[in-house]
């Protein structure tokens, strides 16, 4: 019987059958995981200041509201302690990560602005992306605070302002022209020298035509009064402004109506709208000077904001004092540091040409002076003197700005020293006499006549002085209706002393008509007196 050999061939075909099926299962898994790694995209790393309660895997990236990559990790920075946002985006938005990709993340949020991003309530916070094509590729970028806005998309034109401070005001707060919404403000952020506060608003076109050279503006007052003239105004801001807030502008489109707005123009923002249509002298801009004033005397009245005056108009004022005792001059000495706006001394109303007109005034005896108001409320007064051996030095920092004492009498003791010259002339008992002698139709004895002649020259150098006392700068806001009176009784004293120096024969024709006015004088001077005893301050504020 023959026995057949096994076939050798037929084995290795099924090892070889075996041992295929993970080869092409391998080559498959390959294939797939090619097709998945060439479609990813890159990966990129956003800085934040918080997380924003985005999830790792979770949290996506948005551009135009289409989803372009997705949260990867997150973890905190060392070095600063902000949130690194590691996240995986998808091919074809590759070449929009460059110079000017923005992000910023994306949540609810309700504020006085009104409420945004409701639609993360049910999705979760997520990242929003902003950018262009045509620019330098980036992995790496800092995360926006607040959501970009493009200007470019709108037409319109970017102004700023400055302020001392705030004014309350927040990011997308609404700008107002003649109670129109006009704009918004864009951004808001302390300046380089922590000296205010710079505001970025947009004003959309055609207004942004109606912002010019000489427009102010203000932030919305939640109440106001302004009283001009004869009219009291009283405005209450409706209850939408009230919670958002806001900037208004005003422009008088008569001068500088055809002049452009400089780039690099930046216009005060006032606390009020009373503030801003106040008169001021000079232009708005934000470049100052700095001046330090040395002064040997009582400066309790004065206090760090109080203005700086020159002729009536506010240039400045106050932001520091440093008072130190002086031991060899046994007084205070206190150094004033003081803010001006030097374009306030220039006709072009620039403020390189103003400081050297300043300057030129200094030299030629401008001075600061001490003064207050009736109501005790120091300012410092730049008054030009007949000292002209000064000059605007430079020390350090700060220029120093050459100062003159403070030699007349406090205003309200004038006032004092008035009321009780009046009170010692006894007009009651004079207004009696001369009432006694008109209705018995007397004639004048030598001692009336004499104590008649003394009483007038008192009344006439009391007139005299209360004259000069309004005549001073601190009463110049007094009713006319009391000035009045005051140079109508100065007429009446020196016409009654010119009739006292005449002859006998021509005073007894015109006595009575002139003690009728006397009479008169003396009444309204006695009114007057209860007016300013009930009412110190009635001689500058009015009844």
């Amino acid at each position: 019987m023959e026995i057949k050999e096994p076939k050798i061939g037929k084995k290795r075909d099924v090892f070889f059958s075996i041992w295929m099926v993970p080869v092409i299962a391998f080559i498959v898994a390959g294939w797939f995981m090619y097709q998945y790694y060439s479609n990813l995209g890159p990966t990129i790393e956003i800085e934040f200041k918080n997380s924003g309660n985005l999830k790792e895997g979770e949290s996506k990236i948005k551009f135009k509201d289409v989803p372009v990559g997705v949260v990867e990790k997150i973890k905190l920075k060392e070095d600063n302690g902000n949130v690194l946002i590691i996240a995986r985006m998808d091919k074809n938005v590759k070449p929009y990560l460059n110079e000017t990709t923005k992000f910023w993340i994306v949540k609810p949020r309700i504020d006085f602005n009104g409420i945004s991003g409701l639609e993360t309530i049910m999705s979760g916070s997520y990242i929003k992306m902003y950018a262009k094509l045509g620019y330098e590729e980036k992995r790496k970028f800092k995360g926006l605070d607040e959501p970009y806005i493009d200007t470019e998309e709108q037409k319109g034109s970017v102004f700023h302002l400055f302020a001392q401070d705030s004014r309350n005001l927040k990011i997308s707060a609404p700008v107002y022209y003649k109670k129109i919404e006009v704009g918004e403000i864009r951004k808001i952020k302390l300046d380089k020298n922590g000296q205010g506060v710079d505001f970025e608003i947009f004003v959309k076109s055609p207004y942004d035509k109606f912002v010019k050279p000489n427009t102010k503006f203000w932030a919305l007052d939640i109440f106001s009064v302004d009283f001009r003239g004869s009219s009291l105004n009283v405005d209450i801001a409706p209850a939408s402004d009230v919670i958002r807030g806001g900037v208004a502008f005003e422009t008088t489109l008569v001068y500088d109506k055809s002049k452009s707005v400089p780039k690099d123009a930046v216009f005060t923002l006032y606390k009020s709208k009373s503030e801003a249509l106040k008169k001021y002298l000079g232009s708005y801009e934000k470049k100052k000077k700095y001046f330090e004033m040395v002064f040997n005397e009582n400066i309790a009245k004065l206090d760090i904001g109080a203005p700086v005056e020159f002729m009536g108009f506010t240039v400045g004022k106050v932001i520091d004092i440093k008072s130190r005792y002086d031991s060899k001059k046994r007084n205070i000495k206190s150094k004033v540091l003081t803010v001006i706006n030097t374009s306030s001394f220039s006709d072009k109303l620039n403020s390189e040409e103003g400081f050297k007109n300043l300057k030129e005034a200094v030299s030629k005896g401008l001075r600061a002076k001490l003064s207050s108001t009736i109501l005790q409320t120091g300012y410092i007064d730049l008054v030009f003197t007949e000292n002209n051996d000064s000059s605007l030095n430079r020390e350090g920092e700060f220029y120093s700005f050459p100062t003159v004492a403070n030699e007349g009498k406090n205003i309200m003791k004038d006032i004092q020293e008035i009321v009780l010259m009046i009170k010692n002339m006894k007009l009651d008992k004079i207004s009696h006499e001369i009432e006694d002698i008109l209705k018995q139709n007397k004639k004048p004895i030598a001692s009336t006549m004499i104590n008649i002649e003394k009483t007038t020259k008192y009344l006439e150098k009391t007139a005299a002085q209360i004259q000069k006392l309004l005549s001073s700068k601190e009463i110049k806001s007094m009713p006319k209706s009391l000035d009045q009176t005051i140079k109508e009784l100065q007429t009446s004293l020196k016409s009654l002393n010119k009739l006292l120096e005449t002859s006998n024969t021509k005073l007894n024709d015109e006595l009575s008509i002139s003690l009728k006015n006397m009479n008169e004088a003396a009444k309204i001077l006695q009114r007057v007196l209860l007016k300013v005893e009930k009412k110190p301050n009635s001689l500058i504020m009015g009844d």
